[in-house]
């Protein structure tokens, strides 16, 4: 099979699938809660200067960091009021380029200190992040920077096909 053929199966599932079942609409505002519960945390880490953000994280930072979050919330609120994914495809694209953005420009200036992420968490929880380190969060963000344009690439493609086989099956 084909790279074009492997595409084209791929759109032709993702076409099938355009409609979200009420329980995918359902996990799309839990995701949207689990998004705003995170985005908390990470407020109360700068509000609480437990070290988690460093001085480096200035207003440009803030607002990279909990816009490309809040923006993945709103992508999610679009998805469950639409009911359909392809529609909010082009949103999709613009949130992974904005986080991919982020990474870049927080590989630049790296604002964080990974150690104090769990510190706002239990304390019978922390043992939980022992591997997360400075160096690990770098390689999450280079993933991040690499695999961005990729995906924002397949999305875009993805979202150009399908709306061709839904327009085909209109006609």
């Amino acid at each position: 099979m084909t790279a074009s053929g492997i595409f084209a199966g791929a759109a032709r599932r993702a076409s099938n699938k355009d409609h979200l079942k009420s329980s995918e609409r359902v996990g799309e505002c839990f995701g949207i809660v689990v998004v705003l519960l995170l985005t908390l945390f990470f407020l109360e880490n700068q509000m609480q200067h437990t070290g988690f953000f460093t001085a480096r994280f200035g207003v440009t930072e803030s607002l990279l960091f909990y816009g490309s979050a809040l923006f993945g919330a709103v992508t999610m609120a679009s998805r469950s009021l639409l009911g359909r994914r392809n529609a909010v495809r082009p949103l999709e694209v613009f949130g992974t380029l904005l986080w991919t953005f982020t990474s870049y420009w927080f590989l630049q200036v790296f604002p964080f200190d990974v150690a104090h992420f769990p510190d706002l968490l239990p304390g019978v929880v922390r043992f939980l992040f022992w591997w997360l380190t400075n160096e690990t969060a770098r390689l999450l963000l280079l993933i991040g920077v690499i695999a961005g344009p990729l995906q924002a690439i397949y999305t875009t493609l993805l979202f150009l096909a399908v709306r061709r086989m839904q327009k085909e099956e209109h006609r």
